[in-house]
């Protein structure tokens, strides 16, 4: 069945029937994904430009270069 022919169907769908396919569908999808979902009471590190001196001595060393 193509997207084309679902749509219609999904759209004639009560609320509660919607919300049902919704969570099949997203447990379809977290079973295909090759990426890990993210758990619940672990942290995760997170990169960012706080504190990364190095990053920006490079980006001025290369402002100083175009001018």
């Amino acid at each position: 069945m193509s997207l084309t022919e679902l749509i219609p169907l999904v759209r004639a769908l009560s609320h509660k029937e919607k919300v049902r396919f919704f969570d099949i569908l997203k447990a379809e999808l977290t079973t295909e994904d090759t990426i890990a979902p993210l758990e619940n009471d672990k942290t995760y590190p997170v990169w960012t430009l706080y504190e990364a001196f190095g990053a920006a001595r490079e980006l001025m060393k290369a402002l100083q270069e175009t001018q």
